[in-house]
């Protein structure tokens, strides 16, 4: 069972390791339960207009990342979202799947070990790095603008910050104060 969830573990229990049947009580902070990704990409339907970043966590091996990145876009294609869904993933084996199983559709790296050239000769479509890694490589605005890739810094919530990230040339700012606008 895909389920929607930020972490690993919900109440210390490896979301990964056990049926959804043992976490399907668990309650998040606001009371709601976890979500399955068919409940998510249902509700998803309800809300046109909206386009979907669907991330995909890692999982422990490749075998398993890519089964996950064929059973997710297996699902968002029967629900009939592929056209307002993007994948984005830290593991590469997750990320080459998504570009194999969907190459028309947008694909962002996030674990930032990769240079922009990289991602391209691979097939992504973007990169989505912490913005401490684009600092460190300032060179990477312009190369992956280069190269065509969309940039997504991840996650800024100083102002100031986001302007300069703005100004390097960020696409993108992922952040947990949305209603800010530089």
């Amino acid at each position: 069972m895909l389920v929607i969830f930020h972490d690993d573990k919900i109440k210390g229990v490896s979301i990964q390791k056990v049926p959804y049947s043992q976490i399907q009580d668990f309650r998040l902070a606001n009371g709601e339960k976890i979500p399955t990704l068919q409940e998510y990409l249902e509700r998803s339907l309800t809300l046109p207009g909206i386009q979907l970043i669907l991330e995909l966590k890692p999982h422990k091996t490749p075998e398993r990342n890519r089964e996950a990145a064929r059973a997710v876009v297996k699902m968002v294609e029967e629900m009939g979202l592929q056209d307002r869904t993007e994948y984005i993933t830290f593991n590469l084996d997750a990320g080459l799947e998504f570009i194999r199983q969907v190459p028309s559709t947008q694909v962002a790296y996030l674990n930032g070990d990769l240079t922009p050239t990289r991602l391209k000769e691979l097939g992504f479509t973007g990169l989505d790095y912490h913005y401490n890694k684009m600092l460190e490589n300032p060179e990477w605005f312009k190369e992956a603008k280069q190269q065509g890739l969309t940039i997504n810094v991840w996650t800024v919530n100083k102002p100031e910050l986001m302007k300069q990230l703005i100004q390097y040339g960020a696409d993108f700012i992922t952040t947990d104060i949305p209603e800010y606008t530089p």
